[in-house]
């Protein structure tokens, strides 16, 4: 536990740069002198999204990806569903295949979940956005931008009263984007993978911990009301397999017979 707080020493402390400027946008304020504000259409290459029909599925076949199947930042592609192979060369030649290094964004129903691109051997449908980066953009550092309090901001501001929750490609392609240079995206996103690797740890650390304590509660409650408090206490078998033994002078019953009527 100790170990698991001293990693945490130091997360999100940031040293200032020398110089700053107004971003222009009220809601973002100030942002390093030599960073490039643009739109995300500027940044890519290509944004679009899967397919606009669902190919029937099958037992056997290639994997088409949906929401779902975005895990974590990555892509579940063993445990998305099959279609048949003529299909996927269709959605395939159709611009729904991913190429590796591209994001991809749900843009329907669960919104704002992220993945990069490691292989390229499925084809996704409309739900999911498909980002190719350009020469001046770090696919991880997108990654991250989109799950940042900047991205997902913006893309709320255009859900606020919206009945379906759904962000269209106009949408996205405006969301702005702060570009630093190249090699600094490369140095924050090394920066952020040590450091969320570290609360990700805290976090599973924690969650084992609470698991414990919970039991330990169980055990507790589950030892004083079937064992009382005094551990010289003369026990007797209860005839009650699961409960085994309790104090002699206890009496078992039904709940039933326990409560007035």
């Amino acid at each position: 536990m100790t170990e698991s707080l001293d990693r945490l020493e130091g997360v999100g402390k940031f040293q200032t740069y020398a110089n700053y400027k107004d971003s222009g946008l009220p809601w973002l304020g100030e942002v390093p002198e030599y960073w490039n504000l643009v739109r995300l259409k500027r940044a890519c290459l290509m944004i679009t999204d899967g397919s606009h029909f669902s190919p029937p599925s099958t037992e056997m076949g290639c994997p088409y990806v949906t929401v779902r199947d975005l895990v974590d930042g990555k892509v579940n592609v063993e445990g998305a569903a099959k279609i048949s192979e003529s299909d996927f060369a269709l959605l395939a030649r159709n611009g729904c295949r991913p190429r590796i290094g591209d994001v991809l964004f749900s843009k329907d129903g669960t919104i704002g979940k992220v993945a990069e691109v490691t292989r390229d051997d499925f084809v996704v449908l409309s739900s999911l956005a498909i980002l190719r980066p350009g020469s001046h953009l770090h696919a991880s550092f997108l990654a991250y931008f989109l799950r940042s309090k900047l991205g997902t901001d913006q893309m709320e501001s255009y859900l606020a009263g919206a009945a379906l929750r759904r962000i269209t490609l106009d949408v996205i392609v405006n969301l702005a984007i702060l570009l630093p240079p190249i090699e600094e995206q490369h140095a924050i996103v090394t920066y952020l993978d040590q450091e969320t690797t570290k609360i990700e740890t805290a976090i599973a650390t924690y969650e084992r911990l609470n698991v414990l304590l919970q039991e330990k509660r169980q055990a507790l409650i589950s030892h004083a009301v079937t064992k009382g408090l005094d551990p010289n206490v003369l026990m007797r078998d209860s005839g009650v397999e699961w409960l085994r033994e309790v104090p002699a002078h206890w009496e078992v019953t039904r709940l039933k017979e326990s409560v007035a009527a």
